[in-house]
């Protein structure tokens, strides 16, 4: 059998140099049809506290052309509580007539050296299983499926469903009105069923910022699960407050004044999607108060319904008790340990060993 011919690369890679950032934005945004500003850029590269940018840049030959990118975020993963520092593989761009060249894995193994060089230990990707780059993660790159994501869904409206089902508007008010009068006993009712102990102890409220007390809640969620992303005061501040494309609020619950769950969330058409969901403990009870309270106010806010995806070993099925539970087919996480740290790599491969939330990943 004779051999394949050898594909004419007619780039070559370099690393980020400050300045570099004009040229990956025009060919995102072209690429993507997006328009990703200066202002996202400096924020997710720059102002991240783990450091940065960290990019792999094809230029090519005849003239210097910027025809390829793959970037990566540095945060710290929890690995049984300590940190690490890790790398999320978040934008990956291929010019068009640089395809089939292998410029994807090769601006990928350029990247990770430079991450490696930086103390890197591990790599996470939360790519669509359908995409064209997904073989080149698992095939080419040696990446490992480690998990895969579920929506959780309370609907608290039905008024904008009833009227395409039903096609009258005044039926579907009718309709829609007694299901909120349901929702609205049902959420009482949830609420009323906390012990006499609990009642006047427990507060709940919306912060605008990170509130106090964040860094003591994490310090004890961080020892109740092997794999996560460190969320402590400074990187919530930075993946939320810091944001400068949506605006961000943070649900509460307090017990004697100490923080002991939160909820990190944003509004989408009418939907609010919850992006955090820490508990102290992991206190069924706890978290379910916090679910509970977080869906009253949005009901009161005229908010269709409450949306969270996440995973882990089933700690948020059980307090998202009520809500309906779906698979995601358009997003997994995948791993990939960086030289040095094989051994993490095989733990890290363990769907039950990682707790995940939607603002983990760059969906927003």
């Amino acid at each position: 059998m004779s051999e394949r011919p050898a594909v004419e690369r007619t780039w070559s890679l370099v690393p980020y140099r400050p300045g570099d950032e004009h040229e990956i934005l025009e060919l995102f945004n072209a690429g993507f049809g997006q328009q990703r500003t200066m202002a996202t850029w400096n924020w997710r590269f720059l102002a991240n506290p783990y450091g940065g940018p960290f990019a792999s840049l094809a230029r090519r030959n005849s003239d210097g052309k910027l025809v390829g990118a793959y970037l990566c975020i540095p945060f710290q993963l929890a690995v049984d509580g300590q940190p690490e520092l890790s790398f999320q593989g978040v934008d990956l761009i291929v010019s068009p007539e640089c395809r089939k060249q292998g410029m994807f894995e090769s601006m990928a193994r350029h990247t990770y050296e430079l991450l490696r060089a930086a103390g890197g230990r591990a790599l996470v990707a939360f790519p669509n299983p359908t995409a064209m780059s997904y073989p080149g993660f698992t095939r080419t790159l040696d990446w490992k499926l480690a998990a895969e994501m579920h929506t959780y869904t309370r609907r608290l409206d039905l008024e904008r469903p009833l009227r395409a089902l039903l096609k009258l508007p005044v039926l579907a008010r009718v309709a829609n009105a007694g299901f909120r009068a349901f929702t609205k006993w049902q959420l009482e009712r949830e609420l009323a069923r906390r012990p006499e102990a609990d009642k006047g102890a427990t507060q709940f409220q919306v912060h605008t910022s990170v509130p106090p007390g964040c860094d003591e809640l994490w310090d004890d969620c961080r020892t109740q699960q092997r794999f996560s992303f460190w969320k402590d005061s400074a990187y919530l501040r930075w993946r939320y407050d810091q944001d400068p494309d949506y605006d961000f609020e943070y649900a509460c619950l307090t017990q004697a004044g100490r923080l002991v769950a939160l909820a990190v969330i944003y509004h989408r058409d009418g939907v609010a999607v919850v992006c955090e969901l820490l508990v102290a403990g992991r206190d069924v009870r706890a978290g379910r108060r916090l679910v509970a309270e977080l869906c009253r106010a949005q009901f009161r806010a005229r908010a269709r319904s409450v949306s969270f995806l996440g995973h882990d070993a089933g700690w948020f099925a059980s307090i998202l008790a009520g809500f309906s539970l779906s698979p995601v087919f358009h997003n997994v996480l995948v791993v990939r340990a960086l030289e040095g740290a094989e051994a993490l790599e095989r733990t890290m491969s363990q769907p039950d060993a990682w707790t995940l939330t939607y603002g983990d990943a760059d969906f927003v």
